[in-house]
């Protein structure tokens, strides 16, 4: 099945886009500023940031050839990622999570 596609605008969209992720547990949203600042204000809609192990807000990921490779993550390679959990070892699990592209 394909995911919802929403285009952003202001915070107007929110109903619709909280809506999109109750129905289908998944959304695209395009138009987003490519900035730290456009994603907290997207992800501010849904809720509050939750501090991480890496920081207090959010944090990048980029792929990378094998061999600089800081951190063997699936994160940082060219793959996949099929439907699956990150951080239920933490205490406070992420309910969810906003990725930019």
């Amino acid at each position: 099945a394909r995911l919802p596609i929403y285009h952003w605008t202001d915070e107007g969209c929110a109903p619709d886009l909280l809506t999109g992720l109750r129905d289908s547990g998944a959304i695209v949203v395009k138009g987003v500023p490519p900035t730290q600042e456009g994603l907290c204000t997207v992800g501010a809609l849904f809720g509050h940031w939750q501090a991480t192990i890496w920081g207090p807000d959010t944090w990048s990921t980029r792929t990378a050839p094998q061999g600089e490779m800081q951190v063997p993550d699936t994160a940082y390679l060219n793959v996949e990622l099929k439907p699956h959990n990150d951080g239920c070892y933490l205490q406070d699990i992420p309910g969810l999570q906003i990725f930019l592209c």
